[in-house]
Parts: structure tokens; C-alpha cells; sequence
């Protein structure tokens, strides 16, 4: 329904997965040349920084963390017409893992399979223990505080225990389900930033682990602005509500309520931004509407396998890059293997694993 509605929507969601992968292939790697190799348990290449890349640090917001805005916002407006339409905490949740969990795994295992290889050809040790693997294969890496693997999927963390959170509240308020998400996620967010202030807790696993819960209460805050819009163009709510509650969630967020959650200016400005520009697909939803074009095709097409490249693209691209950089070839060149290499990756993803579980019908109750 929505995306014969919204045609602007495709726009967003395929954004999302374009502005993270150029973010990671075209600016993290080389601006974070030491961590991207850590990744990979590689030496940091000396490199030279490509001629674009003075100009893009120049833009007073991150590209990565524009797209990431997109992918929380469309995550908090499409999950109450799938609470709606399973009803119960069961089925919502097997939905839920049946869509996101078997593509996921596959794509994180091919990342790992490129890694193996990468790691066969330099003579190195395989940088990732069994359970650091296993953690990231059902999204407790955070919890845990291991290391990043990929980089790419502590979003989609924080997003799976959003789906968890409120499949509960909507289990016990589904008719106050908007203002009790609102509501406790700000008592959350306050508690968090009670015990912080307060220094309750003296012990390092602990201060760890609280700042963990703060960092997901933080986003979920900005996920719920998605369910504001979805009810606001519902018409489930008036406008002046939907700016209060956006008002106390975006305030929340970019306050000092949630400052044990440290983001820097560039990446707020992302947030703020995305957020404006999400408001603007849904109020001026009628704009392109009428001129598909073969440019609204293309993006279409990358909107469909947006979340196997969104999740899966790191690995494959990463160890592309810097077998060949490392070999001496242009930096160009090794960009353009890199996205050769992830992009029908994604596809046959997309294609095999996401559209076959999404297919699997699950037994909802009315």
C-alpha cells in the first residue's frame, strides 16, 4: 500500500543503502585506514587520500549517518502496520526474524568467506574467534563488547531490539501505543542519565553495559519520530500532537539527556537533516509521482536489495580493496572491483534468501 502511496519512499530506502556503502568505500576507508584494517586483522596501508576526499570531509554532515537516519525512520514508520497486521508478540517476531535474520546470516557469512580467502592469500591468521562470530550472527556483539567485524551492523542491533521493545509495548497498550513508546522511552532516557550523572555504578563492565542501554534508548527515541509520521499520515493524530511528540523525542535526542551517548556535530547534523528530509517525502508525497522514468527504475531496483547491500556489502568490498591496493593498483580501480563485487552479491541475495523467507507466510491473529 504504502509504496504505490509513497513512491518517494523507494528513494529513501535505497539511499539509505547508497549513502552507508559510499560512506564505507569512498571515505571511512581511507579516512580510518587503521580501523578498516583492523577489521580485516591486516596491517593499515599507507595511502594516499584520493582527490575527492578534502571536498566530502569539507560537508558539514556524514554521509554514512544520513543514510543510517533513513534506514531508523523508515524501520519506526513501517513497523505498526506489521504490529497491526500480526497482532501478537509470537507472529510479529517470526516475521520479523524470517525478514531480517536469513538474509543477514547469509550475507554475514559470505563477508566471512571473503575474509577466510583474503586471509589464505596474505599466509595470515584468521582474525575472528568462534564466539566473536557467533555474537554477530544474533546481534549480541554490543552486549557483550566485542569488536566490530564489519562496522556496518550496530544499527541493525539497535534496530532489532527496537522491533523487540516494542512488540512489547504493543502487547500490553496497542490503543496508547504512540504516547507510551513516547513516554517511557523519555523516563528510560532519564533513568539512564540519572545513573550515569550519579556514578551508581563504579565498576568498568557495568559503566559499559549502562552506556550500551543509553545508546539504544538514544536511537530508539529517533526510530520512534517514524512511528509519529506513520500516525500522523494515518490521520491517527492532529498535527500539533505530531509536532509535540516530535518536539520532546528530537529535543531528547540531540540533548544533554542523552550526552553519555557522545555524537559529534557532523553526525547530529545528519540526524537533524535526515529528518527533514524524511518530513518533506511525506508531506510532499505527490512530487515524482507522475515521471517514473528509467532513473526512478534504477532506484527501484536498488531500493529492492537495499538491505543485503545495506548489511552485507563491508567484508566482500573491504577485502577487494586492500588485496588490490595492497598489490599496487589504482585506487580506482580497486573501488570499482569493490562495488562489482558487492552489488551482485546483494542481488542474488536478494533474489535466493530474503525474497524466499520474506515469502513465508506466518499465522496472524486478529
Amino acid at each position: 500500500m504504502y509504496k504505490n502511496e509513497l513512491p518517494f519512499l523507494n528513494v529513501i530506502r535505497g539511499s539509505s543503502a547508497l549513502l552507508v556503502l559510499f560512506f564505507h568505500f569512498f571515505i571511512f576507508f581511507f579516512d580510518q585506514q587503521g580501523f578498516c584494517a583492523r577489521l580485516l586483522g591486516a596491517e593499515p596501508l599507507e595511502l594516499v587520500d584520493p582527490d575527492y576526499l578534502s571536498f566530502i570531509n569539507a560537508i558539514p554532515f556524514n554521509i554514512g549517518h544520513l543514510g543510517v537516519s533513513f534506514f531508523f525512520l523508515m524501520s519506526g514508520f513501517f513497523i505498526q502496520p506489521s504490529l497491526e497486521k500480526y497482532n501478537l508478540l509470537r507472529p510479529f517476531l517470526i516475521h520479523k526474524f524470517l525478514r531480517l535474520w536469513p538474509c543477514y546470516a547469509f550475507s554475514f557469512g559470505i563477508g566471512l568467506v571473503f575474509v577466510f580467502f583474503f586471509s589464505v592469500l596474505r599466509d595470515d591468521i584468521y582474525p575472528y574467534s568462534f564466539p566473536h562470530v557467533l555474537s554477530y550472527f544474533f546481534w549480541t556483539r554490543d552486549l557483550f563488547g566485542y569488536p566490530y567485524i564489519d562496522g556496518a551492523v550496530w544499527s541493525l542491533e539497535i534496530q532489532v531490539k527496537f522491533y523487540i521493545y516494542a512488540a512489547l509495548i504493543w502487547s500490553f497498550f496497542r490503543h496508547k501505543f504512540l504516547e507510551t513508546m513516547v513516554t517511557t522511552l523519555l523516563l528510560l532516557c532519564l533513568i539512564g542519565f540519572g545513573m550515569v550523572s550519579l556514578g551508581w555504578f563504579e565498576d568498568a563492565e557495568y559503566i559499559y553495559l549502562i552506556n550500551t542501554l543509553n545508546k539504544n534508548i538514544k536511537f530508539f527515541l529517533y526510530i520512534t519520530l517514524g512511528i509519529c509520521f506513520y500516525h500522523y499520515y494515518r490521520k491517527k493524530i492532529s498535527i500539533l500532537v505530531f509536532v509535540i511528540f516530535v518536539s520532546l523525542l528530537m529535543g531528547t535526542f540531540i540533548s544533554i539527556a542523552t550526552l553519555s551517548v557522545p555524537v559529534s556535530a557532523d553526525k547530529m547534523n545528519s540526524y537533524v537533516l535526515g529528518l527533514i528530509l524524511f518530513a518533506f517525502s511525506i508531506f510532499f508525497k505527490d512530487i515524482g509521482q507522475k515521471s517514473p522514468g528509467y532513473g526512478s527504475k534504477l532506484m527501484t531496483w536498488i531500493a529492492k536489495i537495499s538491505y543485503p547491500l545495506y548489511i552485507g556489502h563491508v567484508l566482500p568490498g573491504y577485502t577487494v580493496m586492500y588485496y588490490l591496493l595492497e598489490k599496487g593498483f589504482n585506487v580506482y580501480l580497486a573501488l570499482f572491483a569493490a562495488l562489482c563485487t558487492v552489488f551482485p552479491i546483494a542481488y542474488f541475495t536478494h533474489e535466493k534468501i530474503e525474497k524466499v523467507f520474506a515469502g513465508i507466510k506466518v499465522e496472524s491473529h486478529s
